[in-house]
């Protein structure tokens, strides 16, 4: 960039004026607000990224979007992903597998990573290995051992073990496991405030809606 000319212009007085009630250019806090509205009308802003969602072959199969929250009116702030698939679309349990692949998540949520072990298998283990494995409330024969690394999936509601790529599955996420990982989910992002954040989220978001007009 080339500069074609320079024209002295001398100096002039500028009047910061502050007046009390109204809203100002630069707040107290140092913060800017011309043109800026919408940023503190609105009760939630995310910032959404994108990465490749790739097939057991790697080819490109949809989207892994990451949503980072900079602002929440109606629950506790956190980033989560979701799996948007070109073929099926969204997967409603992808974010909810760090609850089913816990330890202790058998006797909490009703399903586990791990493996079925027989009566006669189960009368082997040790006596500390027994106080790990839990009967299958379908079969008193068959018992449920927790494995980190299994490469099966476990739930109270099936006596056949589930492979490892159907974890994102109604199979695994059953209606009585979502209604247990239910309650906690509620602990992570509700407010304290709100009793039953679900049920207010629809009549939150038209109240604030309807001031904006």
């Amino acid at each position: 960039m080339k500069i074609k000319s320079v024209t002295p212009v001398g100096t002039k007085t500028v009047h910061d004026l502050t007046v009390e009630g109204v809203a100002h250019y630069i707040d107290d806090k140092g913060t800017v607000h011309h043109n800026s509205g919408i940023v503190y009308s609105a009760s939630i802003i995310l910032n959404l990224n994108k990465a490749k969602l790739k097939d057991s072959e790697g080819n490109q199969s949809g989207i892994i979007v990451t949503a980072k929250p900079e602002k929440n009116r109606f629950s506790i702030p956190h980033t989560v992903k979701f799996h948007i698939s070109y073929n099926h679309g969204m997967n409603p349990y992808v974010g909810l597998e760090d609850y089913v692949i816990r330890e202790d998540s058998w006797e909490k949520y009703g399903a586990g990573r791990g493996k079925f072990i027989t009566d006669k298998e189960y009368a082997k283990l040790s006596a500390e290995d027994k106080k790990k494995a839990y009967a299958h409330p379908l079969d008193p024969k068959l018992f449920f051992v927790f494995n980190a690394a299994g490469r099966n999936m476990c739930s109270k509601q099936s006596v056949t073990p589930i492979p490892l790529k159907e974890l994102f599955t109604e199979k695994v996420f059953t209606k009585e496991t979502l209604e247990a990982i239910d309650a906690d989910v509620r602990k992570e992002f509700a407010y304290s405030g709100y009793s039953d954040i679900s049920d207010n989220v629809d009549s939150l978001l038209k109240e604030d809606l309807g001031k904006q007009e």
